[in-house]
């Protein structure tokens, strides 16, 4: 099961979070901010926010996948799509679907980007929570080591989600996430 862990933070003297059910950037009173962390979050958290912190402490990832098996693209083409339908909706029912329908369809989360990113012409530009969501459902991998992150670019309260995934940030052609102060994590780790 995903589990939620907020992350909040100050930020030029008021307080940033995600909201858990809504999905949607908060502010409040930087006072308030206790009330915005999570009490214990787990040491994969603890190690992802570090390479968010650090992000030359990553690993490079030089996955390259070509020609993927047409049955497994169909698999992630349609968890894709009904993830993104269902997210539309509701931030929280999206987060319950991943966890009621996971499944293992690939070994790595590398792999099931780089599937998505081939979707080019068939997905919207606002894509980077439902890719994020059809890793977290679909890899091996995600589930032994990954961490979703959601962050918000504050001085424009722009929001995206990216995922660490042990030493890596596997969607190679994601590079706006280091721009993206991280407030919420989701992980199948509870310690």
């Amino acid at each position: 099961m995903l589990h939620t862990y907020s992350l909040g933070k100050c930020y030029l003297e008021s307080g940033w979070a995600i909201h858990p059910l809504s999905g949607s950037l908060i502010k409040f009173q930087s006072q308030d901010l206790g009330s915005f962390q999570s009490k214990q979050i787990p040491k994969i958290v603890v190690a992802a926010l570090k390479n968010c912190d650090d992000p030359f402490l990553l690993s490079p990832n030089f996955a390259n996948y070509k020609d993927s098996d047409q049955k497994i693209v169909s698999k992630i083409k349609s968890n894709f799509l009904y993830l993104n339908k269902i997210k539309n909706l509701n931030f929280y029912i999206s987060l319950l679907i991943t966890n009621i329908l996971s499944s293992n369809i690939c070994n790595t989360s590398s792999e099931i980007f780089s599937i998505i990113n081939s979707f080019n012409n068939d997905i919207t530009f606002n894509t980077c929570l439902t890719k994020c969501l059809t890793v977290a459902k679909c890899s091996k991998s995600f589930k032994k080591n990954g961490v979703i992150f959601i962050g918000a670019h504050l001085p424009l309260q722009d929001m995206h989600a990216w995922i660490i995934e042990g030493n890596i940030q596997p969607d190679i052609e994601d590079r706006a996430w280091i721009n993206y102060l991280p407030l919420m994590a989701l992980t199948y780790h509870r310690n």
